[in-house]
């Protein structure tokens, strides 16, 4: 099964306010990109409230399509819970 690539917004508080970190995911599907965002949070001890949205980008590009993985975050975006995820 081949993975595709994902954008995964989540909206979180602390004592600063309200945030969204966008996670990139490559998953099978939304339901695994989405499990993977929440779990790579919690590893990080971020505080996750709702998930804000979520973009499919289409197939993975990298050679090897079985891995699933968090690629990368953004940083604590404070503000601007209505933020994009596609960005």
């Amino acid at each position: 099964m081949s993975v595709r690539r994902f954008n995964v917004a989540l909206d979180g508080v602390d004592a600063t306010g309200r945030y969204r970190i966008i996670y990139k995911v490559l998953a099978a599907d939304q339901d695994e990109a989405i499990v993977l965002a929440r779990a790579s949070a919690a590893l990080q001890d971020i505080a996750i409230t709702d998930v804000g949205g979520l973009v499919d980008l289409g197939p993975s590009p990298f050679e090897n399509t079985d891995v699933r993985r968090v690629a990368g975050q953004t940083a604590k975006m404070y503000g601007v819970i209505d933020a994009d995820p596609a960005s």
